[in-house]
């Protein structure tokens, strides 16, 4: 015999995500179809911008529902998530103009956000699929004592 069990929190922030993806998904479809149609190259520049930060926003959704990993425990029904390990990323270790010393950590999917924001704003790069890509590759493990500290 079947029972349905409640949705659990971590299935339902998913559900929500992959709305949001396609909800993403489908607006920067509508807009890669009216793109032909633009004849003035500002307009168009701006567009294809648009439709390239929809697909940056779909992607780092997508980056979140993969890093969210769930598993049963055997002979429980309860599901449990299992602990991701937190990251840093600190400016004095990369080679910068500013003489940067700001240190980020937290979960994978804070510190590349909050590290690409600041990329962008003290920085001045822009944000891209490269930048992205070059940030996760910088992002190291916390070293346990210092990702315990909150704990103790």
């Amino acid at each position: 015999m079947l029972t349905d069990f409640p949705e659990s929190e971590s299935d339902f922030r998913k559900r929500q995500i992959r709305e949001k993806i396609k909800e993403i998904g489908e607006r920067a479809d509508a807009l890669a179809r009216i793109l032909p149609n633009i004849t003035n190259s500002g307009e168009k520049r701006k567009i294809e911008q648009l439709i390239e930060q929809y697909r940056l926003d779909a992607n780092r959704l997508s980056e979140r529902i993969r890093d969210e990993v769930t598993v049963f425990l055997p002979g429980s029904l309860q599901k449990q998530e299992l602990a991701m390990s937190r990251k840093y990323i600190d400016c004095r270790e990369i080679p910068n103009e500013v003489g940067c010393t700001l240190a980020i950590s937290g979960t994978e999917d804070e510190v590349l956000d909050l590290a690409i924001m600041h990329a962008c704003t003290s920085h001045g790069h822009k944000d891209t699929h490269e930048l992205r890509d070059n940030l996760r590759s910088m992002l190291k493990d916390e070293p346990e004592n210092l990702s315990r500290g909150a704990e103790a």
